[in-house]
């Protein structure tokens, strides 16, 4: 996100379409996933400083303290 004006905009947006593999993924691994692979293409801007992650889906904020953690989870 960009600040202008006082108001937050956001500076670039990412797209990838799910391989078949991923299409099966639960809601929280997709969200997870496209997480990564957001962290992963923007690498180059995150370098800079601390980043905050603003998501729709309140399933993240808990992904650490989940206590059945799937392999797919921390393989992710």
């Amino acid at each position: 996100m960009q600040r202008v004006y006082g108001m937050q905009h956001p500076n670039t947006h990412y797209s990838n379409r799910l391989h078949v593999h991923e299409e099966n993924y639960s809601t929280v691994e997709k969200e997870a996933l496209s997480l990564i692979l957001a962290t992963q293409t923007f690498c180059i801007y995150l370098d800079s400083g601390p980043v905050v992650v603003y998501a729709d889906h309140s399933a993240l904020q808990f992904l650490d303290k989940m206590a059945n953690h799937t392999q797919k989870l921390l393989h992710l």
